[in-house]
């Protein structure tokens, strides 16, 4: 007759376990936000100095 083994899971070191790996994704969640948050910035920047060339260079709207 064979006996059933049953591992108890360490309950502490689980916890421990999903905190780094939840760690993981905040800290590479948090990456990413930054990123595009520069690449936003990056675009209204050059959409910026290219409306501003085209009205200093009368190419739009009424040349002052």
């Amino acid at each position: 007759m064979e006996k059933d083994i049953t591992i108890t899971p360490n309950l502490v070191e689980l916890e421990q376990q999903f905190e780094y790996v939840n760690s993981l994704i905040e800290q590479h969640r948090s990456s990413a936000i930054a990123k595009v948050n520069i690449e936003a910035l990056l675009t209204n920047w050059e959409v910026g100095q290219y409306i501003s060339q085209q009205l200093k260079s009368a190419h739009w709207g009424p040349r002052w």
